[in-house]
């Protein structure tokens, strides 16, 4: 559950466990077949656990961290709540490597959980991502500090200052009250290049397809749309988190 994913997280983050052993402690979960909705008193029960420890850890000033836990009793079905801090005094150097970069292309979850560690260690350096990092929750989320100068990829950026994308965005807007998604752009994309392939003449199935395998540098939503080998090429767009709002990298 959430809840015992919490634990492991801040066990690993106490260097406590190994980021490997923190690895089995998630398979184990996963094979458990435990739900999100999942609460302690299920937990407890599928582990046969008398007791369980979940809380966070928080780091209030260099090597000196916060910790707030809560101890669930199965027999009581009730939880204690307890607080502590505590000194870190053989803290990491940091990027003693020089590293520039790191890329992760990982879901958001495992996004949120690597970019704390590497936090915790001090690692500072520009962090890179996939289009699933193009995620409201997870960009509001616990990683949301150590985002800055991040750099991802995206299907689609509603916020788009090219002429096309603010343009259909207003209009979208103004009729379904919300911000176009992925779908919705990749839909109005795929009739622009079937109008572009009727404009060069197309006129029926076959003269259709082989007018959309040549068509070459369409503008659309997403990108620029290249035909190459029966399938549409176009290059990604590329957001950064800068001063806390997303930007597109031009």
């Amino acid at each position: 559950s959430q809840l015992a994913k919490k634990a492991s997280y801040s066990l690993a983050k106490l260097k406590e466990i190994e980021m490997i052993e923190m690895s089995r402690v998630y398979r184990f979960l996963a094979g458990a077949r435990l739900k999100e909705e999942d609460g302690l008193e299920a937990v407890c029960q599928k582990f046969e656990a008398d007791f369980m420890v979940t809380g966070s850890v928080l780091e209030a000033s260099p090597g000196s961290f916060e910790a707030e836990a809560s101890v669930y009793g199965a027999a009581s079905g009730t939880a204690t709540k307890v607080s502590f801090s505590f000194t870190v005094t053989n803290m990491p150097e940091g990027n003693i490597l020089g590293l520039e970069a790191v890329y992760l292309p990982v879901e958001p979850p495992d996004a949120e959980n690597i970019i704390s560690h590497l936090a915790f260690f001090d690692l500072k350096m520009t962090l890179l991502g996939n289009s699933k990092w193009y995620n409201k929750t997870f960009l509001a989320g616990p990683a949301k500090p150590n985002l800055e100068n991040a750099v991802f990829t995206a299907p689609f950026f509603a916020s788009g200052s090219d002429p096309l994308t603010a343009s259909f965005t207003e209009e979208y807007r103004a009729k379904y009250y919300e911000d176009p998604d992925e779908l919705a752009s990749s839909g109005f994309d795929t009739a622009g290049l079937v109008l572009k392939a009727l404009e060069n003449g197309a006129a029926g199935k076959r003269e259709t397809e082989a007018a959309l395998n040549t068509l070459d540098g369409v503008p659309g939503l997403n990108g620029s749309y290249t035909s190459l080998n029966r399938e549409f090429k176009r290059k990604p767009r590329l957001l950064s988190v800068k001063e806390g709002e997303l930007t597109e990298i031009k």
